[in-house]
């Protein structure tokens, strides 16, 4: 049996290992096959997956690091290693290598996931919201993206969009304990708001004052950064200019027609009461519609301002 025979076979059980959930087994057997040959990516991967998997972060982010070095144009190998900088709460480092890695694999669930929990930790909401946005728009069940999105909303303030998270991944997993907190918090964070309103207005706080009176200056992004970043403006103003054209065909075809449909139904004799009844019911679900498409517009409108400010940071 050949030497290269033997470390395919010892790899082969490495990979057994790992699908039998034996982590830490993998784990050596992968080092041995590294010893016989350091430079096998296979192996750096099937290790750094194995030491993730057994919640080892720094030994998967060196042997991620080092399959990257390998493979250098790999997307996947990015992101992954974006995923475990989160794990490690390395929330910059993380930002930075999701977005190489998304410059490779735009349509990665996992890539604009993980760089929406690195920019939340970031405080960079707005960046968030539309990484989360990107992921539900890709995968339309990923109910952890709904609760990750809901999430960012309290934490803007905007309890209601957090509201509408929650509740959407309820209807996914009913059940699911991270949701049904969510909603909780946000009802709680909705009263409260309501409760602390004062109709004769209300004073500036000594610490919002200071907020205030720092200079604002342009936040510096480096050149993936601002590819990313011009992406997302450019996606933003393609949705509001369609969200617009579409209200305004609304507007034009089906409020208009049933409006003029209720008004004959109320001028019309004999059966009117079931005409005006099916005239009222559809004139209903069209303003239904409209309002719901006016919501997605302010929505957007809401996150391109957001985006904007989040442009510029205080300097201290």
């Amino acid at each position: 049996m050949t030497e290269a025979t033997q470390i395919d076979l010892l790899e082969k059980q490495a990979r057994s290992k790992y699908k039998h959930k034996e982590y830490a087994d993998a784990i050596t057997l992968y080092q041995q096959v590294l010893q016989e040959e350091e430079s096998r990516s296979s192996a750096h991967i099937g290790l750094a997956s194995a030491a993730f998997s057994n919640k080892d972060y720094e030994l998967a982010a060196t042997h991620f690091e080092r399959a990257i070095q390998l493979n250098p144009s790999n997307g996947k190998l990015l992101i992954n290693l974006g995923a475990i900088y989160n794990k490690l709460e390395r929330y910059q480092d993380a930002a930075g290598i999701l977005r190489k890695g998304l410059l490779r694999e735009r349509k990665s669930v996992e890539g604009h996931f993980n760089i929406g929990y690195a920019n939340r930790h970031l405080k960079q909401f707005a960046l968030a919201v539309s990484s989360y946005r990107d992921a539900i728009n890709l995968d339309p069940e990923f109910v952890d993206a709904y609760v990750n999105l809901g999430e960012v909303y309290i934490e803007m303030g905007n309890f209601q969009q957090a509201l509408v998270q929650f509740n959407k991944a309820v209807e996914l997993k009913p059940d699911y304990p991270r949701a049904l907190r969510g909603i909780d918090a946000a009802k709680a964070a909705v009263d409260s708001s309501r409760n602390a309103f004062s109709p004769f207005g209300r004073l500036v706080t000594d610490d919002q004052l200071a907020v205030n009176q720092q200079e604002e200056s342009t936040r510096d992004l480096d050149e993936p950064e601002r590819v990313v970043d011009r992406q997302k403006v450019y996606d933003l103003g393609r949705e509001l200019e369609g969200l617009t054209t579409e209200l305004i065909r609304m507007m034009q075809d089906q409020l208009e027609e049933k409006v003029t449909h209720l008004h004959k139904a109320v001028l019309q004799e004999g059966d009117a009461p079931t005409e005006l009844y099916s005239a009222h019911l559809k004139y209903k679900e069209a303003m239904k519609r409209f309002r719901e498409t006016q919501e997605k517009l302010k929505t957007k409108s809401d996150e391109l301002r957001q985006h904007e400010s989040e442009l510029k940071s205080p300097q201290v």
